[in-house]
């Protein structure tokens, strides 16, 4: 019993010294006190994704145009390699072959041809260096020589003239170089690839400038005239993705050359 009246004396005085206190806070400063809310913190983007979700998805026509007066090389190396990956991926479907189902002449099923991401990444690699920096190059030096604000109609025929003459028979035989030389050519067994590439220019070369000389002599007419030179390479790079389909059908074509006996 002298426990227990002992123990309630004890929260009488806690009671009463709480009671106390409280009465002292609530004259101090005429109000009980309440605990303050930790601010709400709002989670958000860095600055740069911020940026990136802002143009991108919302305007990716007026984010591009940044990044061609931000990064112009950069940006004109990188869409010339994306071009060229989707010009040969449409190459490729037209050559591809379905699977066949077996017969009395072909008993074995033939599977379908794959796609070949060995070759994608080799055009790549053409896209960023030759579409993209070497032409980014070149017309930059066409453009010291044929400057673009007081550019006539001459001076632009003049200057498609000089591109046609100079670039058309560089980059159609650079291009043949390059696919001779990277396509693992199985069926030619017994031949270099020197041989391959004799055979190929011999071929193809002669007809492949002549339509180039077509094709691109009507593109870069509009490109001088009509194009900002902000601009030019875009330009050339859509042209791009129309030829290099072309021009990847025939410089991946087999040529036949006879080994030496």
């Amino acid at each position: 019993m002298s426990r227990r009246l002992s123990i309630l004396a004890i929260l009488a005085i806690l009671t009463s010294k709480l009671w106390l206190v409280s009465a002292v806070v609530i004259n101090s400063h005429g109000r009980v006190p309440q605990r303050r809310a930790l601010p709400r913190v709002r989670r958000r983007c860095p600055p740069r994704m911020a940026m990136v979700s802002g143009h991108v998805f919302l305007n990716p026509l007026q984010y591009y145009n940044g990044l061609l007066t931000s990064q112009p090389l950069l940006t004109n190396c990188l869409t010339a390699a994306t071009l060229a990956v989707v010009s040969d991926s449409v190459a490729q479907s037209f050559t591809r072959q379905p699977a066949k189902p077996a017969s009395l002449t072909a008993p074995a099923v033939l599977e379908a041809t794959k796609h070949d991401y060995t070759r994608s990444a080799w055009m790549a690699l053409w896209g960023f260096t030759v579409s993209g920096l070497m032409c980014s190059a070149w017309f930059a030096w066409l453009n010291s020589i044929f400057p673009a604000h007081d550019l006539s109609l001459g001076g632009a025929f003049r200057k498609v003239c000089l591109n046609q003459l100079v670039m058309s028979p560089t980059l159609n035989t650079l291009f043949f170089t390059f696919t001779t030389f990277t396509r693992p050519d199985r069926t030619q067994v017994g031949v270099s690839r020197l041989d391959l590439l004799r055979a190929k220019l011999v071929k193809d070369l002669i007809p492949t400038i002549k339509k180039s000389t077509i094709y691109w002599g009507s593109i870069q007419i509009v490109n001088f005239v009509c194009i900002p030179p902000k601009y030019t390479m875009l330009y050339t790079n859509v042209g791009f993705l129309i030829w290099t389909i072309y021009i990847s059908l025939i410089g991946f074509r087999a040529v036949k050359v006879n080994a030496p006996k």
